[in-house]
């Protein structure tokens, strides 16, 4: 990893996520997007979308994931030597079209290109 690990605890603290960490290899990241996309067959996109809780339990190759060592590692030193897991979710959040505010020459909105909604707690603090 070429960020240091002061680096990635001052990330971690102001964002409350760290993201786009080589944690897996080309091979392992091509099997685990399978195995995904065999859930979303399993399930359908609905349910895989935010339902697929604690799933760990029942396939392995999730349990191999939070068990894998180089995630391990990032948790150890961002968290400390004492983790436990208590939870598993696959929060996905798929792209859709945003219609364009343009119209064409006969008057329809154009479709917008796809794009992923940014999360926001916000709303739900009062």
């Amino acid at each position: 990893m070429t960020i240091s690990i002061t680096k990635l605890q001052e990330i971690y603290s102001q964002q409350g996520f760290l993201s786009a960490l080589p944690v897996l290899k080309e091979n392992e990241l091509t099997e685990t997007k399978h195995a995904f996309s065999e859930l979303e067959k399993e399930f359908g996109e609905g349910h895989t979308q935010y339902s697929l809780h604690n799933i760990h339990l029942q396939y392995p190759w999730v349990r191999n994931l939070t068990k894998h060592p180089q995630i391990i590692q990032v948790v150890k030193d961002i968290l400390g030597p004492d983790v436990i897991l208590l939870d598993s979710r696959f929060i996905c959040k798929y792209p859709i079209l945003k219609p364009d505010i343009q119209k064409n020459e006969e008057e329809e909105i154009k479709p917008g290109l796809p794009y992923v909604a940014w999360h926001q707690d916000m709303r739900y603090i009062h």
